[in-house]
This record gives C-alpha cells, structure tokens and sequence, in this order.
C-alpha cells in the first residue's frame, strides 16, 4: 500500500509532502528517547563508553607530559647533587 501512496504523489523520488492527514509519525516523549525502542542499555553503554574513551584520550597525553616532565627535573636535580 505505501508503495502505491509514494508512486501516486507524482513528485521526483516519491516523496510524500508534508501533510497531516497522511502522517502516520506521533511525537515521541522524553520516556521513549531514552528507552530508545527497548536497545537503552545496548545504546546508552555504547554512549558512555565513548564519553570515556575520548575523555581518556585528550587527558591522558597532559598526563603522560606532567610526568615526564617531573621526571625530567628529578633526573636534573640528581645530575646536579653529582657534580
């Protein structure tokens, strides 16, 4: 049936315009989004670990120079108590 709807709107592609009698769409509440169709845990992990992980990637190389960095300065000091 959707199929005869698309090829009778004579329009480039089939594209159905806009019209309220036709909208088959409801407005989705906040409950549903976060439900997302009964796949939340699955999506929203996926969501976290990401968060996590790119979080992790710009922190960790600033932390990876502080500590080369003290490494540095104790290794100089050492250096300097020899000489």
């Amino acid at each position: 049936m959707m199929t005869v709807m698309l090829a009778e709107t004579g329009l480039p592609g089939g594209i159905i315009p806009h019209d309220h009698d036709f909208c088959v769409c409801k407005s989705m509440n906040w409950t549903e989004f976060f439900n997302m169709g009964g796949y939340a845990f699955y999506v929203w992990t996926s969501y976290g670990l990401m968060a996590v992980i790119l979080i992790a990637n710009v922190m960790l190389p600033f932390w990876r120079r502080a500590e080369v960095t003290r490494k540095i300065r104790r290794l100089q000091a050492q250096a300097g108590k020899r000489s």
